[in-house]
């Protein structure tokens, strides 16, 4: 059952943290995105897996930097480290905590008191929205009919605000309790070599006590992977058994976040749909270790106001399981 520790793996991979640029969008609102396969995120009954993920996320300069109404901020990258320690209560339940701790480098452009535009620049940083999850696998046993995993989970209000000594500020959290919704679909070929999986998950951001309400957030990801040819050893018995696994995997990944108010009024240059293409793979070692990189190239952007546009994202991923014979 090595495919559950694989796509575990690629689940925990495609978990990234967005954030949004600091100053005029009212802080970087630091959430996390649920990607991959959540259906196969069922560790077994008894296990324990931890992992980690890091994700790099490489942003385009901002054409016209002018700070018009609002200052603006040129985001230049922004990194999330993502801890994620996992439990199978029962045959059909896992639970998931998951903690991000995020970098932000900026730059903020604003108007001086005599017109003048004044930059300030730094990098950001702290901890993020800790994440506490449930996932229910339905007990389909048509080999016919894909699997379905319900998703729900709840975001609480650990994250800092780094004033980064004054000079550009970021908000890595939303300073309320998100409740999350989703559901995976999970389908695999006869020769079980090819496994599709569609995913979509909808995280609701209430306004916090600050009036801000930094946009509900709404992800959907389809994915392809194809297992290659395994190596194999012999135990005592004689019988084959898979020692090394690798596959590739290729999809698409969708990032919705909804604008941002502040008093019930719309935020300038906040709100976003971001169309990815993702190529990558994994390899990993019996039932115990998994590794695996992804490559994001945006496809389709359409972002409202002054924010940067993506260039590339990188992701990686290693998850290791305690106790899965």
């Amino acid at each position: 059952m090595f495919r559950i520790l694989l796509c575990s793996a690629l689940l925990l991979l495609a978990r990234y943290t967005y954030t949004q640029p600091p100053c005029c969008s009212g802080g970087g609102s630091a959430n996390v995105s649920l990607g991959g396969n959540a259906e196969s995120m069922m560790i077994p009954k008894g296990v324990f897996a931890f992992g980690v993920s890091d994700a790099f996320w490489f942003l385009r300069p901002q054409d016209d930097t002018t700070p018009y109404l609002t200052p603006v901020a040129d985001v230049h990258f922004v990194n999330s480290t993502l801890l994620g320690a996992h439990y199978g209560l029962a045959k059909n339940l896992s639970l998931s905590v998951l903690v991000p701790y995020i970098q932000i480098r900026s730059d903020v452009y604003s108007k001086g008191a005599d017109d003048s535009i004044d930059r300030l620049e730094g990098t950001s940083h702290g901890l993020g929205d800790i994440t506490f999850m449930g996932k229910y696998q339905l007990p389909i046993k048509n080999g016919r009919i894909p699997k379905i995993a319900l998703i729900a989970g709840i975001e609480i209000p650990s994250g800092f605000t780094d004033q980064n000594n004054g000079s550009v500020v970021a908000s890595m959290g939303s300073k309320t309790w998100d409740p999350t919704f989703g559901i995976g679909i999970h389908k695999k070929s006869r020769s079980e070599k090819v496994n599709y999986v569609l995913n979509t998950t909808y995280k609701i951001t209430p306004k916090n006590k600050e009036n801000v309400d930094f946009g509900d957030f709404w992800n959907t990801t389809f994915l392809v992977s194809y297992k290659l040819n395994n190596r194999t050893i012999k135990d005592s018995s004689s019988h084959q058994k898979p020692k090394w696994f690798k596959t590739i995997s290729g999809g698409l990944t969708n990032d919705y976040l909804f604008r941002q108010t502040y008093n019930d009024l719309a935020v300038f240059n906040t709100g976003y749909s971001r169309l990815y293409g993702s190529v990558g793979g994994a390899i990993g070692y019996k039932k115990r270790m998994t590794i695996s990189a992804f490559g994001d190239v945006p496809l389709f952007e359409k972002v409202r106001g002054a924010q940067n546009k993506s260039a590339f994202r990188l992701r990686l991923s290693i998850l290791i399981t305690l106790n899965n014979k």
